[in-house]
């Protein structure tokens, strides 16, 4: 009987098909680094990265860089806070994580050094600020000393509805607590401005914390 065969392939077909095993090829060894998530709230942005890429050191890397060179490369970030850990907006979830975020602060080969907790909450009413600090801060009470002006590590809680992210920088006051907006400005110019009421208060009566600014 007669058999069919398949038409040979042209050369225009081959090299498609290279092509295409190239490009699968490429896109497997090429993660994506950064991921965008929709918040639902306006002027927040959340950007995952990739497992290999370590929040707090790169938010660090970009505020080190641009404090010295004094270059402005973003028009409308105004702040950038790196999240180690990502839980709900739960009490219970939010002290789990910071335990996490913060338990290499805890380990034997660690100075004891100075900390603050710096908190921002937006449209979530369940949570209260003044819950959340010392049940944060209270691990790290016993090794660590609360310093609200110079601490060495901030741990930053940011809270918006059923989220929260957390995370530990260091050197956040002297990097304008991560704010882009302020950071260029002389120290001779925002010396002379008047202190808001609500960091004034926390500097005199609240030792645990430093607000953060949005």
């Amino acid at each position: 009987g007669e058999t069919s065969a398949e038409p040979a392939p042209t050369g225009g077909d081959i090299e498609d098909e290279i092509a295409r095993e190239i490009a699968n090829i490429k896109s497997k060894s090429r993660p994506t680094l950064f991921r965008y998530y929709f918040t639902t709230i306006e002027c927040v942005v959340f950007i995952k990265c990739h497992r290999m890429i370590d929040p707090e050191k790169l938010a660090h890397f970009v505020f080190e860089d641009l404090a010295k060179t004094k270059q402005r490369k973003t028009r409308y970030t105004c702040r950038l806070i790196p999240a180690k850990v990502t839980t709900s907006s739960k009490i219970d979830a939010i002290v789990k994580g910071a335990a996490e975020a913060t338990h290499r602060l805890l380990a034997d080969d660690v100075e004891p050094a100075t900390f603050a907790v710096a908190i921002n909450i937006r449209y979530c009413e369940d949570i209260k600020r003044d819950d959340v600090i010392p049940a944060v801060a209270a691990p790290l009470n016993a090794r660590h000393k609360v310093d609200l002006k110079n601490a060495k590590y901030t741990i930053v809680v940011e809270v918006f509805k059923s989220i929260c992210a957390i995370g530990i920088v260091e050197n956040y006051n002297t990097l304008r607590r991560f704010n882009l907006m302020t950071l260029f400005d002389e120290p001779e110019a925002k010396a002379s401005k008047p202190a808001p009421a609500l960091e004034a208060e926390s500097a005199s009566g609240d030792s645990r914390v430093n607000d953060v600014t949005a």
